[in-house]
């Protein structure tokens, strides 16, 4: 071991922070103390907080350094790759359906559901969508019933009153 040489490092895991370049595009969702969640590798799952906001910005990725506080009493290793999740909305008593029932015209400026109305016709009922991600998309209007049947697949190109044969 050569002289000034390091013998060990002495950490106290409550001074533990996550460090997180945050595209500079979501600032306006950063406030110190705003709760995210953070997810292991493991799958673990962990409360934190927005301890620190550096007021610098990477002049190359355009990201913004954040200091998270993990709020776990569990040990975590240095260089360990998480993911850092935060709310930005939240709907209560939505209508959602799968993306794959949602049609909309070649320009994406409108969109429509096809609905089986008195048992055997397909109808089209214009939507007005809310949040969606790769798989769901929330129905903002207009309101929808839970019973209401929804074709999901092979609704594109179908004609609105078209009668349909429900097969279970």
């Amino acid at each position: 071991m050569a002289e000034g040489e390091t013998l060990c490092s002495i950490t106290d895991n409550k001074d533990l922070m996550v460090r997180v370049n945050m595209p500079f595009e979501y600032n306006v969702l950063l406030t110190r103390g705003r709760k995210c969640t953070i997810l292991l590798t493991d799958n673990t799952v962990i409360e934190g907080s927005v301890a620190r906001i550096f007021p610098v910005v990477d002049d190359v990725n355009q990201t913004q350094a954040v200091l998270i506080k993990p709020e776990t009493g569990r040990p975590l290793p240095g260089n360990l790759n998480l993911i850092i999740k935060f709310l930005n909305e939240k709907h209560q008593q939505t209508f959602i359906v799968s993306r794959s029932s949602l049609m909309t015209n070649e320009t994406q400026t409108e969109f429509w559901i096809m609905r089986i109305s008195a048992g055997d016709m397909a109808v089209k009922i214009p939507v007005s969508k809310g949040i969606e991600n790769d798989s769901i998309v929330e129905i903002i209007s207009p309101l929808l019933n839970v019973n209401d049947l929804i074709i999901d697949d092979g609704a594109y190109g179908l004609p609105d009153s078209t009668v349909v044969e429900v097969v279970k």
